[in-house]
């Protein structure tokens, strides 16, 4: 709640997001076309399938606060700090031919071994930190607003998401299995104005 001077929110949650299936889209191959996932295709894709899902981040720590310096100006600091993603390896299916036909979209390695989905492990945990300022100037008469956001201060470079295929086109092995596929948001600077009315 804010009092004029300052205000500030902390909160944790834990959730587990677990099963065969992430929904709509499979973000775990880049399959972001809703309803049109290689998902129930074939039982081969299915093999090993129940598991943590890519949404499965387990723990997040956040904290909002905002303090006003004076009248005119204020600043706010946002703060959020969550664990990683789910690792799986894809490679083709070893038996199943109408699997084999997808490419590398089943939960095997490509000597055949099974690896349920998500039990390698987890992606590094992922921090983020944010600044903004607000001048309102009295001769604005508080309508008038100049603002500034800086998303990532720190300008940290953690990996968020890993190449999950170990094979590529007629099951060779691509050599860019575990390397980052996708990296946090660098530092951005953000200026603005704004006028209520």
């Amino acid at each position: 709640m804010w009092d004029n001077k300052w205000r500030a929110q902390f909160s944790y949650t834990w959730s587990h997001s677990y099963g065969n299936s992430e929904g709509l889209v499979r973000s775990d191959n880049g399959q972001s076309d809703a309803g049109l996932t290689s998902t129930f295709d074939s039982v081969g894709l299915m093999d090993g399938s129940y598991g943590n899902l890519p949404n499965d981040r387990r723990h997040h720590f956040k904290a909002f606060g905002a303090y006003a310096v004076t009248r005119e100006l204020s600043v706010g600091l946002n703060l959020r700090y969550g664990s990683g993603r789910p690792k799986n390896i894809f490679s083709y299916h070893p038996t199943e031919v109408i699997a084999q036909g997808y490419g590398a979209e089943s939960f095997y390695t490509p000597t055949g071994q099974l690896v349920p989905r998500g039990s390698l492990g987890f992606t590094k945990w992922v921090f983020y930190n944010d600044l903004s300022g607000t001048w309102r100037p009295k001769w604005g008469r508080e309508k008038l607003g100049f603002n500034v956001s800086i998303t990532n201060v720190m300008n940290f470079h953690t990996t968020t998401e890993i190449n999950e295929q170990a094979t590529g086109s007629g099951q060779t092995p691509t050599g860019a299995y575990g390397l980052p596929a996708a990296l946090q948001t660098p530092r951005n600077v953000r200026l603005s104005v704004s006028y209520d009315y």
